[in-house]
Parts: C-alpha cells; sequence; structure tokens
C-alpha cells in the first residue's frame, strides 16, 4: 500500500461536523505518568480546480466526522492502537506520557471509483502527565476525482460511447455514456494516469482508443471534456480532448475516420492458463501452467501495459509498466521479477510474447490480477486480459544436519517445509573467508524423512569457504522467509615447516589439500603479541610468504593462528644478504698485453716512391684488464698461442673501460691468414687496404660471466654462493650491429648442481647506460638451499651467429704520415682499426636484490584430488 503524504495543503479550514472527546472530569487528572487527550476533527472536502465551475471545486461527498477511523502511535512504534470511530476513541481512559502521532482515516487510498473518497488528517500530539491535550485534525481528501463529460458533437457523430481511466496497479474505472459523477482514483506524481474512449459509429462499428495520459495529484479534481472537430461526411472528424491549463496531459490528436474502425483492433488471448485463466499455488512454488500473454497489433505497437494488481505488493518494476521499446533498467527489473517478453524491447512489429510462469512463482502469499493490455499506432486498444492469482503462506523451518570438520568446503542443513516442490528454489547465504554472509552454491538437495510439525524435508549440503571458526552461520531465504541455522566445526590438523631467505620466510602448509587451501588462504602470523601483515598466500603450494624480515636475524617467538586456534613455528635464522664481487668493476683483473707489447696491425702495404722502395706493417699493442672476479672468452677470441697475433685475429671480447665492463662480438682466428699485400708504386696509402674477409675469421660474442676460464683452465661456470636473490640489477648500454640482441643468464645451483632458480633476459638496444634493468628470477623450490650463483652477460643472443663489421677501404686508415721508422707506424694502445667488431654490451653496477616477494615452487607432489 502506498504511503500517503500528509500536511501539505495550504487551505484554510473548513468546519465540519465535529466530534470533541472531552469531559468535566478527567480520570487521570493528578497521575504522574497518563495524560488525555482532546480530539477535534474537520473533513475539508474541498478540491483544486482551475477554470471551472464552482461545483467541481467541491467534493460531493464529505463524511461526518464519526465515519472517520482514529490510529494513534508513539514515536518508537512500541504503541500502535486504531479505533473504528471518534466514539470509540473518546472511551479511553488515557495514554502514557510521550510523543504520539494521530491519524484520521474515513475510505481505502486503494479502492477505486464512484463514490470512494479517502480522507486522511494526521498531526503529533505530547501527551504530558496529568493533563489533557487538545489536538485538532483537518482531513483533506488523499486521492482525486476525474469527472468525463461530452460535447454534443460526440453524440451526433456516435451512437454509443463510454469512457475510462486506469492508475497503476488498479482496473480501469469505466464512465457509462450517461455517467455524469466524479470518480476517485489513487493520484500518484510518478505515475500517469491512462485515458480510454469506446466509440461506436454509425455503422454499428466499435473502437477503443487511448488518446491521452495525464498526471494526477491527490485533492484535486480533473475534468475531461471530450469533443469531435471536423466533418464526418468528408473523413475529418477528429476527436478533441480539452483538459485545465495546469493539467500536465499528453493528448493525441486522432483522426476517427474509416481507418480507425475498420483495421483490426490489437488482441491480447492468454494461453496455458486453464480454462478458468487463474492459478493457486503456495507462495513462490512452481507451477504446472506455463501461462502467457499471446499479443496482436495489426496496426504495429504503441503501447503494452502490463498491470499487476495487489494489495500489499509492488514489483520492482512498479505496479504498472510500458513494455514497448522499455528501458534497460526497466528490462532488467522485468527479468530480476521473471517476467519474460519477446518482440516488444528491440523492432517492435506486430506479435509479441510476455510469458509471467516465472513471475507467479516469486510472489508472495496475496490475491493478483496480472493484467495486459495492448495500444496499436492509432491508438486502439486491445480488451484488458486478466490471469488471476491466489498464493496462499508457506512455512519454513531450518536446522544443522550435523558437525564438520574444520577445514570442510561443505555444510549440510536440513529444511522442513509444508510445500512438496520448493527443494530446487531455496536459496542459502554462508559467510565468507571475512564472515560476511554471501550467496551459497548447493552441492546436492535431497529428499528425507520429516522429523517436525512439517511434512516434506529436505537434506541441502552448501559449498563454503574452508572453515575455521567454531560455528557456520546458514541463512535460508525463499522469497521473503529467511531462516537460520548454526553448524559446529571440529579442530584442524596441520603442520608448518619453514624456509627462511634473507628478508622473508616461506612457511610450507602440509594438510590434507582442502585443509591446507584454508590454513593457507587464513592462517595469520604473530611475532609475539603483533601480527606480521605483510605476506603473500600461495594456495595453490601450499605457502605463506612473511615479508620485511632482517637479514642473518633468529625469529624466536612467532606463532600461527587459525581463528582461534595457534600453533607454535620454529626458531629460525635468515640468509645474509651477499652481493656480487666486484659488480662495479673498480677492481681490475687478468691484464691482456700481446706481442711483447706490439703486434701487427693487419697487412702489409707496399711503398715504391723514392728514396721508399719496400714492404711496410703498422703496429700497435693490446692494453686491456679483464673485471678481477669475472671470467671471460678472451682466451679464445684473444688466444696468446695464436699462429698469427694480429688485430684482425687476436680480439679482447671483454675488458674494463673507465670502470664499466665492455662485452662485444668479434672476428678471430687463432691461425689466420695475413691479408695479401696493398699498394705499390706510387703508393701513399700508410696502410694495408685488404682484409682477410669474413671467410677468414671466426664469430663469437663476447662473454662476462660469474666463474672461471681461460688459457688451459677449464671453464667452470658459477661462484661458490650461500644466498639466494630475487633479483639482479645492472645498468647497461647496447649498440646492436644488425638489430641483434644481448643476452643476460641467472642461474642459482643447489650443492648438487640442482637448478633452484634462474632466469634469462634480452637486452635490447639502449643509448645511455643511465637507468637501473631489474630482471626478477623464476621460482625457487621451496627448501632447496643455494650453494653456487651464475651470472653471464653476452653480446649476442645464444643461437645467433654474430653479426661483425670488417671496415674497408679508407675506413682502415690508421693516420700513419711517416714511415721512415717503426715507432712512427705505432699508433696508440687499442686505437687500431683493422679489427672486426660487432654488437657492443656495456655494463655496469651489477647488484642483487632480496627484498621482493619470493617466488617459491613446491617439488612435485602426489595428486590428492578425490
Amino acid at each position: 500500500m502506498r504511503k500517503i503524504q500528509q500536511g501539505i495543503f495550504l487551505l484554510a479550514l473548513v468546519s465540519g461536523l465535529g466530534l470533541t472527546s472531552c469531559s468535566d472530569e478527567s480520570p487521570w487528572s493528578g497521575s504522574d505518568q497518563e495524560g488525555g487527550i482532546a480530539l477535534n476533527l474537520d473533513a475539508d472536502g474541498r478540491v483544486m480546480r482551475g477554470h471551472t465551475r464552482a461545483d467541481d471545486t467541491q467534493c460531493p461527498i464529505v463524511p461526518d466526522a464519526n465515519a472517520f477511523s482514529i490510529n494513534l502511535k508513539n514515536a518508537d512504534g512500541s504503541y500502535n492502537r486504531s479505533w473504528t470511530n471518534i466514539d470509540a476513541f473518546n472511551k479511553e481512559k488515557g495514554f502514557a506520557m510521550g510523543d504520539y502521532v494521530i491519524t484520521a482515516t474515513y475510505g481505502d487510498i486503494d479502492k477505486e471509483g464512484f463514490e470512494l473518497p479517502c480522507y486522511i488528517g494526521t498531526d503529533d500530539v505530547h501527551v504530558a502527565p496529568g493533563q489533557t491535550t487538545d489536538v485538532t485534525i483537518s482531513a483533506f481528501l488523499a486521492n482525486a476525482m476525474v469527472t468525463v463529460r461530452y460535447d454534443e458533437t460526440i453524440a451526433q457523430n456516435f451512437t454509443a460511447y463510454s469512457a475510462a481511466v486506469q492508475t497503476a496497479g488498479h482496473d480501469w474505472v469505466v464512465f457509462a455514456q450517461a455517467e455524469n459523477r466524479p470518480a476517485f482514483i489513487n493520484a500518484d506524481s510518478d505515475q500517469a494516469v491512462k485515458f480510454s474512449l469506446t466509440l461506436t459509429n454509425q455503422e454499428g462499428k466499435t473502437v477503443t482508443i487511448q488518446p491521452a495520459t495525464f498526471q494526477a495529484e491527490p485533492q484535486h479534481h480533473y475534468i475531461v471534456n471530450v469533443k469531435a472537430t471536423g466533418n464526418i461526411s468528408a473523413g475529418e472528424l477528429k476527436l478533441d480532448l480539452e483538459f485545465d491549463d495546469d493539467v500536465v496531459a499528453d493528448p493525441q490528436t486522432i483522426s476517427l475516420g474509416d481507418e480507425l474502425f475498420n483495421a483490426p483492433a490489437p488482441t491480447v488471448s492468454l494461453k496455458n492458463a486453464g480454462t478458468s485463466n487463474s492459478v493457486e499455488l503456495l507462495e513462490y512454488e512452481p507451477i504446472d501452467e506455463n501461462p502467457q500473454f499471446d499479443i496482436f497489433a495489426y496496426g504495429g505497437f504503441k503501447e503494452v501495459n502490463l498491470n499487476v494488481i495487489a494489495s500489499t505488493y509492488t514489483p520492482e518494476f512498479g505496479q504498472t509498466v510500458q513494455l514497448v521499446n522499455a528501458s534497460d533498467l526497466t528490462q532488467t527489473q522485468l527479468a530480476n521479477e521473471g517476467v519474460k517478453v519477446s518482440g516488444l524491447f528491440r523492432n517492435a512489429d506486430k506479435m509479441a510474447v510476455v510469458n509471467v510462469k516465472n513471475f507467479i512463482e516469486l510472489l508472495p502469499e496475496g490475491s493478483y490480477k496480472i493484467q495486459v493490455q495492448a495500444v496499436d499506432a492509432l491508438t486502439r486498444m486491445s480488451d484488458p486480459v486478466v490471469l488471476e492469482a491466489t498464493v496462499n503462506k508457506m512455512n519454513i523451518a531450518l536446522e544443522s544436519a550435523g558437525q564438520v570438520a574444520y577445514r570442510a568446503d561443505k555444510v549440510a542443513v536440513i529444511l522442513t517445509s509444508n510445500s512438496s516442490k520448493l527443494a530446487d528454489r531455496v536459496q542459502f547465504k554462508v559467510p565468507n573467508a571475512a564472515g560476511t554472509l554471501v550467496d551459497a552454491t548447493v552441492n546436492s538437495v535431497q529428499s528425507v524423512t520429516a522429523s517436525g510439525s512439517y511434512p516434506y524435508a529436505y537434506r541441502y549440503e552448501l559449498a563454503v569457504d574452508p572453515v575455521v571458526v567454531p560455528e557456520v552461520k546458514v541463512e535460508s531465504n525463499y522469497g521473503h522467509y529467511q531462516n537460520n541455522a548454526t553448524v559446529t566445526v571440529a579442530a584442524p590438523a596441520y603442520s608448518i615447516q619453514t624456509d627462511p631467505f634473507a628478508t622473508f620466510v616461506v612457511f610450507k602448509i602440509s594438510a590434507d589439500e582442502d585443509l591446507r587451501n584454508e590454513v593457507v588462504n587464513n592462517l595469520k602470523i604473530y611475532n609475539g603479541t603483533t601480527q606480521l601483515t605483510n605476506t603473500v598466500r600461495d594456495k595453490e603450494n601450499g605457502f605463506i610468504t612473511v615479508k620485511g624480515l632482517t637479514a642473518a636475524q633468529q625469529y624466536t617467538s612467532l606463532v600461527g593462528k587459525l581463528g582461534l586456534f595457534e600453533k607454535a613455528i620454529s626458531t629460525f635464522t635468515t640468509e645474509t644478504a651477499l652481493d656480487v664481487p666486484n659488480g662495479s668493476f673498480g677492481t681490475n683483473g687478468t691484464h691482456i698485453n700481446l706481442g711483447g707489447g706490439k703486434i701487427n696491425i693487419g697487412g702489409k702495404y707496399n711503398v715504391t716512391v723514392w728514396p721508399f722502395a719496400d714492404d711496410y706493417q703498422n703496429l700497435s699493442y693490446v692494453d686491456r684488464y679483464e673485471p678481477a672476479n669475472w671470467a671471460t672468452v678472451n682466451a679464445l677470441t684473444c688466444y696468446s698461442g695464436s699462429t698469427n697475433i694480429n688485430t684482425w685475429f687476436t680480439v679482447p671480447s671483454t675488458y674494463v673501460d673507465n670502470g664499466q665492463a665492455v662485452v662485444r662480438s668479434v672476428g678471430y682466428n687463432h691461425s689466420g691468414t695475413t691479408p695479401a699485400t696493398s699498394g705499390g708504386n706510387m703508393n701513399t696509402n700508410y696502410y694495408c687496404e685488404n682484409t682477410p674477409g669474413e671467410a677468414g675469421l671466426n664469430k663469437a660474442a663476447g662473454e662476462l660471466f660469474l666463474g672461471t676460464n681461460g688459457e688451459g683452465v677449464t671453464r667452470v661456470n658459477g661462484i661458490s654462493f650461500a644466498s639466494r636473490p630475487m633479483t639482479v640489477s645492472f645498468n647497461y648500454k647496447y649498440v646492436p650491429l644488425n638489430s641483434e640482441v644481448a643476452q643476460a643468464d641467472i642461474v642459482v645451483k643447489d650443492s648438487e648442481g640442482n637448478v633452484i632458480a634462474s632466469k634469462t633476459a634480452f637486452l635490447s638496444a639502449k643509448s645511455s647506460i643511465d637507468g637501473e634493468t631489474v630482471v626478477t628470477l623464476d621460482s625457487y623450490k621451496f627448501g632447496k638451499k643455494a650453494a653456487n650463483l651464475y651470472i653471464r652477460f653476452a653480446s649476442t643472443k645464444d643461437g645467433v651467429t654474430p653479426s661483425i663489421n670488417i671496415p674497408t677501404g679508407s675506413a682502415l686508415n690508421e693516420g700513419v704520415t711517416n714511415i721512415r721508422s717503426e715507432s712512427n707506424r705505432t699508433i696508440s694502445a687499442n686505437a687500431y682499426k683493422a679489427v672486426a667488431v660487432g654488437s657492443v654490451l656495456t655494463i655496469d653496477n651489477v647488484k642483487l636484490g632480496y627484498s621482493q616477494a619470493a617466488a617459491v615452487t613446491a617439488a612435485p607432489r602426489r595428486n590428492n584430488s578425490k
């Protein structure tokens, strides 16, 4: 029932028939707990009308004051009582002191029709002990009046006519042809009042149209003047409706010609509802019928209205809803209420279906009329078709079906009822991990023997988040019925193993898989009384990682709390946060100095110009340092035992330059052939212009790695290392040849040589060494300790033959201008041009990080799935 707001009519009181509840002697006089109320009541029948006859401004029915029922309730709702009339109210001896609301009511706001006015008046009253409080209530018309008047043009052109109005949630109120009385309707400013007109022409053909809607307010009188304009013989007759100037209406100009009467009117037919067009069921119970309204409009749909007539229930979409091109919100509301609509929401044409089976099954106790009516593009209306539904009360009780294990992911409850059909329609709520009730998944439901007062019983198994509290609250919902039961929970059994890293520790939870998952999700770790909240939980592998610990620190006071249960955690010591040796490359290692300080630059060149007539060769020397504590492949690319010590064939691929490690791809050859001599008569190019070519050079990527390698030394990857880093960071610059990419490898092994974590990163071109690059290692296996660390940088990606640049022509000019002496032909160390170099990677500031959250995996384990 709609709430009627009072006290909003700014009108002077008209004195009606009033009765006053007072007496010469107050029985509560002198009381310190009770007082009296003297009630005066007026009924004001005036209504609001503009530009109209005087008799249209007064309600024709003004009730006697003693015809009103009286209600009194206090502010907190603990006292609420009604009396059938004011005389009965007057007989009350007294009321407890306090604040009250007193309401006088005549009629029923939900009943519409002729001679059915509803008056309501209300006021606040304070009852003081030992005193009589005077209260005056003016009751005003709470509904609206509608009157229909016909112009003589209607009688001249039509042999019969009538009108009707309809408000949301009500039947049509019909104005017969000679009806002059006003009808009383429930005014709701949020819902439009529909106005229909039924006309029979001179040929005896009848049509019903909906030419207008308008908004209605309480204590207003709406008069609709109906007339026809134009010439019927010329086919120009039109309908003309007149409303007050202040009425918000939606009238339409409608031609009253042959098309309106001859074309088929819309039709609505009810299917699958038996012979009586009615169904009866218990609340929210499934029905065998599948009732639906089949709708047809030859002229196309303008409106299809679904009207739900009920005394105590309003659907989510309202008591009346217009279905043609309904909004997305309205469509969602209809779907939520179980109304299925086809053919009206998009591209509505001539046929549609409204199925209400699920809607009826969701209704609470009560009696309902479900009405569907269609309006076509010419505003012609179908007859309203009604399905009646009687919904009887449902009875439900809920109890636990027995205790469950602590880590259970399901609980069971028994529901008993007077319904044999509700089994699959009950919804449940159970607590999630945070204790908030959420919708439950029903794993199974089965009928069991009833032991309570209701004839039917069902056992439900519900999925829950693994339970960690002594009790699980279960809530059942069926329509508006809500019931609760408590399921008790047994205690858990699990173990905790520790794997401490430098700045965090990983706890491995061992238990049956279901319980283990529950522990991982919900175990709280405390250091003494302080909860450690910087945690990462890995349910899949059964790990809990606690971050923010101190390296090389012993922890003795940790405890795990699972709900109300506690478990001590074994003492452990975190690893030391070791770093890479010489990660800044500030310390030099092996000195590379080939050829006693001088080596040949490329090939020879001939000069036959007086006074010169001989072959010459430029000289330089290699003066490089490898970074200390790092290994390279210089023993391969710059082999001191090469048969031809020449800049083309002995090339340092890794060295330190200004505190940074340079790693480059190079061409080399342990037994290279010196290029053919160039030059000759009149030659002034003091360098060999010939090269060994690609066929004369092997290619290798430069490498820098932790380990050992060198001439006569077997290569060993990695160094002894007892801590497990999470990241490796470094600065790099990379100048690639032919779009190559460089490569960085990080591998951590245990004492048995097994890889326990690794990562390969590919480094693309980068013009500046500024900016740190961080590589995060892949997962460590739980409990596997580090014994070896291998970090490697390569100037070219593995598996790719490096590209090298072999300079030719003037690019080989070493800048020699005087060849008379060897010293003049000897250029600065490392400055020669006759060398084949490819992609160049520069590395600096290699560091290890230990603070990132651990990525830990479990060793393969048995499949415990059931």
